[in-house]
């Protein structure tokens, strides 16, 4: 099941007006699930110095800096979606 489905299922099996959206396990578990929705890691305009001799182009939505090829981001654990859509590429001119 796809996260953005199994968010939707969960806010409609929880009668929010008996519990409200104060109860920890409903904040805790939406908040679970949007992580797992891939965020694309945004291009940084040059490289940046992330350790010693490591430097990278990008870094997630949360301002964390990540290496191309990382999975989820070591901040704030958000799933990194590093595939390139036909959109992205940029095309010759001619």
């Amino acid at each position: 099941m796809k996260p953005e489905k199994a968010i939707e299922l969960h806010k409609m099996s929880i009668d929010t007006r008996s519990i409200g959206k104060a109860h920890p396990l409903y904040d805790v578990t939406i908040e679970a699930l949007e992580k797992q929705i891939p965020r694309k890691p945004l291009k940084l305009p040059k490289p940046v110095r992330m350790f010693a001799n490591i430097y990278t182009s990008y870094q997630c939505e949360c301002g964390c800096l990540v290496d191309e090829g990382i999975n989820y981001c070591f901040e704030c654990g958000h799933k990194l979606d590093w595939r390139v859509k036909r959109n992205d590429l940029c095309s010759p001119s001619l």
